[in-house]
């Protein structure tokens, strides 16, 4: 277990994730614009590993974008707590699921963004014909890299870069522009269009992984009710799904290995990636009143007090771990 001390910083807490078999569970009580860099660069380095075979978890054309969406998302984050879960039944609910929760100002407004979002990703792989967003709203987005507001100015160029081929005429004509900041960024954004589309022909020769996928994001809000609370759905759509790494991601969280689950608890995003939907019950209720779950169980298995201050934690099992990644897929006690 590792601890940041707390220097006036919010506390972070693993207070509201379910008691259970988690090998390995994280908080942080620090706001998204001061963790987002950090974040970003530790995603990035995910995604370029993969625990299901010697190739990148996402080919690397694929990554800036997705780091984009994820740091644009981070920034509006509070703090957040995290633990991966070993499930019961391995057959049926795939190896682990995750639970995460958010603290956000404004939940329903994280997810209103996060739809938005989605929209512009899903225009990645598509050319300058192939439609997609509107000139005008391209346009639109081209006067946002000079706005006074740096978050403004991000936002944009995050989106800008998300359309890909489809703003890359629009961002080399703004990359003269008179502007300097807007003339800086369109430079910025054109350059990594380039450098994508110049991947995606590396790719095309090497085979890499999700070489000839699109992967989609579809935003499905109200798609089931669970301790009273509506559930949206994230749907993560692959072309040639049942290729060995869907295969693999199946294996791992299980039949909805490709669906992600979020509840609002007033201002608190409750989020499940995997299978086991009882596990998110759980969750959500336990935010719902406020239980410690499991920070009340990992204190009393440190034998550590729940009250000393920190703006980090982190827990990991090495018993769980090992057990798991030799794939001996058994418990290993409560």
């Amino acid at each position: 277990m590792s601890r940041l001390r707390s220097d006036g910083a919010a506390r972070a807490s693993l207070n509201g994730l379910p008691r259970g078999p988690a090998m390995i569970a994280q908080a942080t009580g620090r706001g998204g614009e001061e963790s987002s860099a950090m974040a970003r660069v530790l995603l990035h380095s995910t995604l370029a590993q993969s625990p299901l075979g010697p190739s990148p978890l996402l080919a690397a054309r694929y990554r800036p974008l997705v780091v984009s969406l994820f740091g644009e998302l981070w920034q509006r984050v509070q703090g957040s707590r995290m633990a991966v879960y070993e499930n019961a039944d391995p057959e049926r609910l795939g190896l682990c699921s995750v639970i995460t929760i958010l603290d956000t100002e404004n939940a329903e407004q994280l997810l209103a963004d996060m739809s938005e979002l989605a929209r512009f990703a899903n225009t990645a792989n598509l050319g300058e014909q192939d439609g997609g967003f509107d000139g005008a709203t391209i346009d639109l987005l081209i006067a946002e890299l000079g706005h006074s507001q740096y978050r403004r100015r991000q936002l944009a160029s995050t989106k800008l870069t998300m359309l890909g081929p489809s703003a890359l005429a629009a961002v080399e004509r703004a990359s003269t522009s008179r502007d300097a900041e807007i003339r800086l960024r369109a430079t910025s954004i054109r350059d990594r269009i380039q450098w994508m589309l110049s991947e995606q022909r590396v790719d095309f020769v090497t085979g890499e992984l999700l070489t000839r996928a699109r992967p989609q994001f579809v935003y499905l809000p109200n798609q089931e009710s669970r301790r009273g609370h509506a559930i949206d759905v994230v749907r993560i759509q692959i072309e040639g799904e049942r290729s060995g790494f869907a295969s693999g991601l199946r294996h791992l969280l299980g039949p909805n290995w490709n669906e992600v689950r979020l509840a609002t608890v007033e201002n608190r995003i409750v989020i499940l990636l995997g299978s086991d939907t009882e596990l998110f019950e759980r969750a959500i209720e336990d935010v719902t009143n406020s239980r410690p779950g499991l920070a009340e169980q990992q204190a009393a298995a440190s034998r550590s007090s729940l009250d000393i201050p920190s703006t980090a934690e982190f827990h990991g099992s090495a018993e769980r771990l090992q057990a798991w990644l030799v794939g001996e897929g058994k418990p290993v006690g409560p």
